[in-house]
């Protein structure tokens, strides 16, 4: 009995020659034909020997390679119907597959049949890419060998008037390419004026600039947990924990209406102390109870106690509002008093561009006895011992010293409404004072002469920035509520509006806050914008091109900028990503604008889109938009988006 080790459709070496032959001179006559009809030989091959093109010749090479795979198809079943029928009737060996066991012998020993295989695959292989990259989906990669990204490098313009290190393509005029540029970004362009911040102590400097990476590394990563032990207020709004469980960079997103509130000297009977309490309650266990204060053990272990108390030292040595506190304290300590209150100074003599520093007298006082609440104005009077909380308001000069005291070291003042701005005297301007968006825009930009305790502490610098966002958002309400008569907001509310709108019950009906178009996120922003978009919809006709420009946090020009902080590892700058984002999408407009490589552009819009819409998550639509956007982009290779789309392709190959 033989065994049989080749594969029933094995042919004879001499019918698998013949149709391999007559199938190769097909499919060469096949591409002859296809290259010539595509134009692909040029007109010097015209008149070779090469026959030309018909349709009859088309016709014939079809027929042929039809009979070709029709001959192979029949001896292929012969083959294995009588291999079959002469396997079950008969254990000798026929006398007419004798040559193809051995030439099936000789197959499986030289292995050219694994070769064929191999050949084939990648012959198909290449077909298949070839398709592909003639249909745009893989142009983003035969692209990539020799290119290279789109950097504007690191910031090296400083500015004149307040030494702010920035980039050129923030200049006031970028239209202008000035030699000397000029930026309204960090000062209004010198207008605004306000002292440095001091370097911070050296244990601080330590912590944030020191050679220990690890312990440099705890500290950022839980600033936020270090300054709540130390803060004197409360702050409000929800903190959303979902939006760090997945990977990524941190984030920080608070929900609902942020307020700063401050309780009593003396914790209730029952409760423990919190807060600016433990400043004065129980002093000889400091570090445990702020410890303890803050969360449970699980929060406690990943704290280092010998930071914690070195923070302590040095807020008892230089922070004024601690000097003030433990002044109560000892007053508690050398007698039993009970009427004992202080009062946080709202008012300052001294000028804010100059001096911002102040002394534990200028900025608290210790009342002992009865005390008359009149005239007290902004002042702010903790009591004894009281039930609840007071709140403090944004225009106090401890709101943020007093929320944040690992930032403000030394109780440097926030934000105050009688500082003026530097060419205030000469009546030119109505606006003569500072406002609070112009003091933290002056107070986040770096300098090589001020101190960087605040852009790097890290997570705590993303609670700073909302927390004043939403004080900004608190004073521009107030003044929309106490200017309600320059909006002419009384052409929106009266007796015959509220009945129109079918407010028919007196108790409803009341006095409402309009607020403007020009409030960003109000209705009528928002009814405002869509009109504007319908009416470009309109003038213009639909929109031809929809691109998604995204942000990637691993730009290098955001690491130029970290290696100037010695922050390189840190990715807590949100407002360094968020200018380095605003310039290439300003250049990204230019391009589309000015240098016209989609054609003339007649209107252009910007929409900020979720990443979480349905629309975005569709990736046949992905693929759609980014292929008939670098059709265009790649023909023109000397724009700088051209050098944008290749830089982020390569960094997200």
């Amino acid at each position: 009995m033989y065994s049989i080790h080749f594969p029933p459709y094995t042919l004879s070496c001499y019918s698998l020659f013949v149709d391999k032959e007559l199938a190769r001179e097909a499919r060469a006559y096949r591409k002859r034909i296809l290259m010539r009809k595509r134009g692909a030989l040029r007109v010097d091959t015209i008149h070779s020997i090469a026959t030309p093109w018909n349709f009859k010749s088309c016709m014939k090479a079809n027929r042929l390679a039809r009979e070709a795979r029709a001959n192979r198809k029949k001896k292929l079943m012969e083959k294995r119907s009588v291999l079959s029928a002469n396997i079950m009737n008969d254990t000798s060996t026929p006398p007419q597959f004798e040559g193809c066991i051995q030439g099936a012998n000789s197959t499986l020993e030289s292995g050219s049949s694994m070769q064929d295989k191999q050949r084939a695959k990648g012959a198909r292989a290449n077909r298949k890419r070839i398709l592909m990259t003639k249909r745009g989906a893989q142009a983003t990669i035969t692209i990539l060998s020799n290119v290279t990204p789109w950097d504007f490098g690191s910031p090296t313009c400083i500015c004149e008037f307040c030494g702010a290190v920035l980039w050129y393509e923030e200049r006031s005029e970028r239209t202008k390419r000035s030699i000397h540029p000029k930026f309204s970004f960090c000062c209004m362009q010198g207008r605004v004026q306000l002292p440095l911040m001091k370097e911070p102590p050296e244990f601080m400097k330590s912590l944030l600039e020191g050679d220990n990476k690890t312990r440099r590394s705890h500290y950022i990563n839980n600033s936020r947990r270090y300054n709540g032990m130390f803060c004197f207020t409360s702050m409000g709004g929800r903190v959303d924990k979902r939006m760090n469980m997945g990977r990524g960079s941190y984030v920080l997103k608070i929900g609902g209406q942020n307020y700063h509130k401050i309780g009593s000297l003396k914790p209730p009977p029952g409760k423990n102390p919190g807060f600016a309490q433990l400043y004065i309650h129980d002093t000889q266990n400091e570090i445990k109870n702020r410890m303890q204060c803050f969360g449970g053990q699980q929060t406690t272990d990943e704290l280092d106690a010998e930071i914690v108390e070195g923070l302590c030292k040095m807020l008892d040595e230089y922070n004024p509002y601690v000097k003030s506190f433990r002044m109560a304290r000892d007053r508690f300590q050398l007698e039993e008093v009970v009427d004992v209150r202080l009062r946080l100074i709202s008012t300052r003599e001294k000028d804010g561009r100059v001096y911002d520093t102040p002394t534990a007298s200028e900025v608290a006082a210790l009342i002992v006895g009865d005390f008359s609440s009149e005239s007290t104005g902004r002042d702010i009077i903790v009591e004894h011992m009281q039930q609840g909380l007071q709140r403090i308001t944004e225009l106090h000069p401890c709101f943020m010293p007093m929320m944040y005291p690992l930032i403000h070291i030394y109780g440097e003042d926030g934000y105050r409404i009688d500082v003026q701005h530097r060419d205030a005297s000469n009546g030119q301007r109505k606006r003569n004072k500072l406002t609070m968006r112009q003091m933290f825009a002056f107070r986040l930009q770096f300098r090589f002469n001020e101190g960087h305790t605040l852009l790097l502490c890290g997570r705590l610098l993303q609670q700073y920035i909302i927390d004043a966002y939403m004080a900004m958002e608190e004073e521009r309400f107030r003044w929309i509520r106490n200017n309600q008569s320059k909006l002419r907001a009384d052409l929106f509310n009266g007796l015959m509006d509220a009945i129109s709108n079918g407010d028919t019950i007196a108790a409803k009906v009341g006095k409402f806050i309009v607020l403007p178009s020009s409030h960003l996120g109000s209705p009528r922003y928002r009814v405002q914008s869509y009109q504007d978009a319908m009416a470009i919809c309109r003038w213009a006709g639909y929109p031809d091109l929809f691109i998604t420009f995204t942000c990637n946090p691993k730009w290098p020009e955001i690491k130029h900028l970290m290696q100037l902080l010695k922050g390189e590892d840190d990715y807590s700058r949100v407002e360094v990503i968020c200018r380095v984002f605003q310039i290439k999408v300003n250049e990204l407009i230019h391009d589309i604008k000015h240098k016209r490589y989609f054609g003339r552009t007649t209107a252009i819009g910007l929409l900020m889109w979720n990443s979480a819409s349905e629309v975005l998550r569709d990736r046949k639509i992905q693929h759609k938009l980014k292929a008939e956007f670098l059709k265009q982009i790649l023909n023109n290779e000397k724009t700088t988006t051209y050098k944008i789309v290749k830089a982020e392709t390569k960094i997200v190959k």
